[in-house]
């Protein structure tokens, strides 16, 4: 992730906070950040240096003031953490296979290094904890069909592991018959590649399913995305199963189409469609409620690219909230949604160009927050205006690559307090910025 070049504030509970970047390395290329927080409020940021193709894990004692960094770069990409009840955490990253390791004391070692979990060609893990710090993985897995003109047209699935042992050993077994999350798609050329997770008050397991079909009429000469489709799937039984009546697309997403003029945009970009879940646990707290799944993705309304949100008051049955998070009139783009709940509500933070509208010549990008369900609120830029990132990208072949974001944000809350980490090129180069 690489644009988001700001003078950092951040607003919570009538503080102003200041810039706080959590690299120490200079050479740029520092993007797409994970975060979590354990019980007693230490903070750990992972993320992926795309200049030598490593990760990297980060840690703040004192609320993100400053940080640490407790590991080497390890070669890899698509970090995701996740702190259990007892301050446990777990990095999970994709080395074509993906890996984990796990610190029991807050990153003094990591008695589980780099244990392979999955087939190679795997991508983009997410990682959950769960009742009883049950540990759940989802990945994407390729098929490699064999009249592939691309390999950016792999057909891949959603692939579901769990741990019930702190990691130590994972199901289904190699030796199992796989949890495959298919969606159902009348295609070879799809790809889902994303599938993160939320947990309900019960222990409900979500998956979220971001599938693309891409265009192939052209001998893949410009691969475009055809079709965005995201599905929502469920497992009641602590993720032995997911039933397929429990299997539903969700409903009124409308993707971002091509976008003329703008080169992030002139064709159908399946990084900036990238939807996200949460389940809004009740409150007071009621036995045997399941909450609420709220959904936000970026919509298009023909004009300008909007943060949508839909909500689901039994279990992903229906869906018959829906309205817009960003309440401005300004046309703009706007992308990369995440979204956390906790007591207080729903949280979202997504990337926005309103400060200079749908100009495609120069447009500035700014992080900005919002809180709420049936309305939003406290609607905050948690960035100040943005330029298009210079920052030199491996991934590019060494050239500056402006509209090089990467794939995501993230945001996070433990103990009602909300906790975000993005990319910037704040000092010049890309790097990895924490607010609060």
């Amino acid at each position: 992730m690489k644009t988001l070049s700001l003078f950092i504030f951040f607003v919570f509970a009538g503080t102003a906070w200041g810039q706080v970047r959590v690299n120490s390395m200079i050479d740029g290329g520092q993007r797409e950040p994970s975060i979590a927080v354990t019980p007693t409020g230490n903070i750990f940021i992972g993320y992926i240096n795309t200049v030598d193709g490593t990760v990297h894990l980060n840690r703040s004692t004192n609320g993100g003031t400053t940080w640490v960094e407790l590991t080497p770069g390890i070669p890899g990409a698509d970090p995701t953490l996740a702190a259990d009840s007892s301050g446990r955490l777990y990095f999970a990253f994709l080395n074509d296979t993906v890996k984990i390791v796990r610190t029991d004391n807050q990153g003094l070692s990591f008695p589980l290094v780099n244990q392979a979990l999955t087939p190679s060609g795997s991508d983009r893990p997410w990682i959950k904890i769960g009742p009883a710090d049950a540990v759940y993985l989802t990945y994407a897995g390729y098929s490699f069909p064999p009249d592939t003109c691309s390999v950016s047209a792999y057909k891949s699935d959603i692939y579901f592991k769990k741990s019930l042992d702190l990691g130590a050993t994972w199901h289904p077994t190699p030796q199992e018959p796989q949890t495959i999350l298919t969606a159902p798609i009348a295609s070879n050329n799809y790809r889902c590649s994303s599938g993160p997770i939320a947990v309900g008050p019960n222990g409900e397991i979500y998956v979220l399913l971001n599938c693309f079909v891409f265009d192939l009429s052209n001998n893949c000469a410009a691969l475009t995305i055809q079709e965005h489709h995201v599905y929502l799937t469920r497992s009641d039984d602590g993720g032995n199963t997911f039933p397929l009546a429990n299997f539903r697309e969700l409903p009124n997403v409308n993707p971002i189409e091509n976008q003329a003029g703008y080169a992030a945009f002139s064709t159908a970009n399946k990084r900036m469609n990238m939807a996200s879940i949460a389940v809004l646990p009740p409150n007071p707290p009621s036995p045997g409620s399941p909450g609420v799944v709220g959904i936000v993705w970026p919509c298009d309304s023909g004009e300008d690219f909007d943060i949508c949100f839909q909500a689901s008051a039994d279990k992903g049955v229906s869906f018959p909230f829906l309205n817009k998070v960003n309440s401005d009139a300004v046309k703009a783009y706007r992308f990369f949604p995440a979204i956390v709940a906790d007591m207080t509500g729903f949280h979202v933070i997504w990337m926005d160009s309103r400060e200079t509208g749908l100009d495609t010549s120069n447009p500035k990008w700014a992080a900005y927050r919002a809180d709420g369900l049936s309305t939003w609120t406290n609607q905050t830029m948690v960035s100040s205006v943005a330029a298009p990132g210079n920052d030199i990208n491996s991934d590019e072949g060494g050239v500056p690559d402006p509209q090089g974001f990467g794939d995501f944000f993230e945001i996070t809350s433990r103990n009602n307090n909300v906790y975000s980490t993005w990319s910037d090129t704040s000092l010049g180069t890309a790097d990895i910025y924490f607010g609060r």
